[in-house]
């Protein structure tokens, strides 16, 4: 759980390979995603679909999937989390108003459009940060480790995605140090479960055609982890 104390590399290995199942490595922005998926166009409807089909799997009496975030990141959803949702709740009231507006201009031409509820009280924003929230009630907080830190550092000194030339992105090589330790420990275990390291950032983990930077696939296909860039997709690679 979120709310447990976080734990080491090799520890988290060791639970996984204990009760074997497939793995989810979180991103922050995976579960704001959540949130902003009715808000963004550009987010598939199918992740909301997804993250309730992933809650679903933490429930099960027996272990059907674990979930894995780095350090930092129950804080910057703490950090985020409440922001994110009142955008949403702001933007469901433009679209009451607008509605409105609608409802209006018919009725001066004696239409009579169906009534329904405005979307507000539906009480939506609250009820998706809620899944997100449950998502990550659900998982292993990894402990900075410190060779992780240090191998993130020299990913910055030779740009190697996610970090470039200008660009230190240091969070991002973070992240990607602490998963690809883990999955080193369960590659060297024989643990044959899926792997998958979700995030949106493809401006960071991703080339010009939007799948994971070359670089960063050999990284990932030395420990068998895969990437998706939301939850639709890493709910269909489990």
């Amino acid at each position: 759980m979120a709310g447990m104390l976080p734990v080491s590399v090799t520890e988290a290995a060791a639970r996984i390979s204990a009760s074997p199942a497939p793995v989810i490595f979180l991103d922050t922005c995976a579960l704001l995603d959540v949130i902003r998926t009715p808000q963004r166009p550009e987010i598939r409807n199918e992740v909301i679909q997804a993250a309730l089909a992933l809650r679903q799997r933490t429930l099960a009496p027996e272990r059907q999937v674990w979930i894995v975030t780095a350090p930092f990141v129950p804080q910057e959803w703490q950090e985020h989390s409440a922001d994110t949702e009142a955008r949403l709740m702001e933007h469901i009231k433009k679209l009451d108003e607008a509605m409105g507006a609608v409802r209006t201009a018919a009725g001066y031409l004696n239409m009579r459009p169906a009534d329904s509820p405005q979307l507000a009280t539906l009480k939506l924003s609250g009820s998706l940060r809620s899944l997100a929230q449950q998502l990550l009630d659900a998982a292993i907080v990894l402990r900075e480790d410190t060779e992780c830190i240090v191998r993130a550092r020299a990913r910055i000194a030779q740009a190697r995605p996610p970090a470039a030339p200008r660009k230190a992105e240091f969070k991002d090589c973070e992240i990607i140090e602490h998963y690809l330790a883990v999955c080193s420990h369960l590659h060297g275990a024989g643990f044959a479960q899926r792997r998958v390291f979700v995030s949106s950032n493809k401006s960071d983990y991703c080339d010009s055609t939007g799948r994971l930077h070359p670089l960063l696939l050999l990284d990932f296909d030395v420990v068998n982890l895969q990437y998706a860039a939301d939850f639709a997709w890493a709910n269909a690679l489990l």
